[in-house]
């Protein structure tokens, strides 16, 4: 038992003194689950903007951009918004609200819903960021 309990402070150790100054690089979404309504609402609170993904599971493109926004350095430049993720074939309510055509497709909404830009596409990490510097603006 006296043992057990060297190794689990021993272990508390270890895990307190891995902490780092770095921002977080894991991507923090919500999906349509969550809702439009209730992502605005936490921008809107947060002092955030609002990044929209629209994708689908069937959609090559798609999931390549998914890979992109998983990266560590767009998810730590994405840190800054409130991040939703729409498939659209589970809100397709939403996906008409937006008018989306080709996917993928993605907004930057402010926080009372005003839609400041668009990006449709694949994007690789460099064009992503590019993308998001210029404040999400053009195709």
């Amino acid at each position: 038992m006296r043992r057990l309990g060297f190794l689990l402070a021993g272990a508390l150790l270890i895990v307190g003194c891995t902490s780092t100054s770095e921002p977080a690089s894991k991507l923090t979404a919500y999906t349509e689950a969550f809702g439009y309504a209730k992502a605005l609402e936490v921008a809107k609170k947060e002092n955030k903007r609002l990044f929209i993904d629209f994708s689908a599971t069937w959609c090559g493109p798609c999931q390549q951009l998914k890979k992109t926004l998983t990266d560590p350095r767009v998810a730590r430049a994405l840190q800054d918004y409130v991040i939703l993720l729409i498939d659209v074939d589970k809100d397709p309510k939403l996906t008409a609200q937006f008018n989306v055509g080709p996917i993928p497709a993605y907004f930057v909404v402010d926080g009372d819903g005003q839609w400041q830009n668009l990006g449709t596409g694949y994007k690789d990490v460099a064009q992503f960021l590019a993308w998001l510097k210029q404040g999400g603006s053009g195709g």
